[in-house]
């Protein structure tokens, strides 16, 4: 990034993650127990989970039962939206903590090292 912060026919994107776009696309998770259910935090979708786990990512959904997902996901999915968005918001926190503006994690960074 030193290389290319000074030209002007270049542009950093230092706060993009890729995967937001593609999460916004998505009505609700069903995985692990993986990152990327954490990345779906940002956007308090419902979340389903295939196995079980004691991830702290397990309070912010349901487990998917092995017969009936269908039915299952069509009869919770109204109240998995609005039962665990506080709890998706409390691990959200919990996991990344309160947003910084790009200035003040780079001075986070540097008080830390000492430089």
């Amino acid at each position: 990034m030193a290389r290319y912060e000074n030209r002007s026919d270049v542009v950093l994107l230092e706060n993009f993650p890729p995967i937001y776009p593609l999460i916004e696309k998505c009505d609700l998770y069903i995985g692990d127990y993986s990152s990327i259910g954490y990345d779906f935090l940002a956007l308090d979708k419902p979340l389903y989970f295939l196995n079980p786990s004691s991830s702290p990512l397990r309070s912010c959904g349901l487990e998917l039962p092995n017969r009936g997902a269908h039915q299952f996901l069509i009869d919770t999915l109204e109240a998995n939206t609005k039962d665990y968005s506080t709890q998706r918001k409390n691990i959200y926190y919990y996991a990344f903590g309160e947003a910084l503006e790009t200035n003040k994690i780079k001075s986070n960074i540097f008080t830390k090292l000492h430089l």
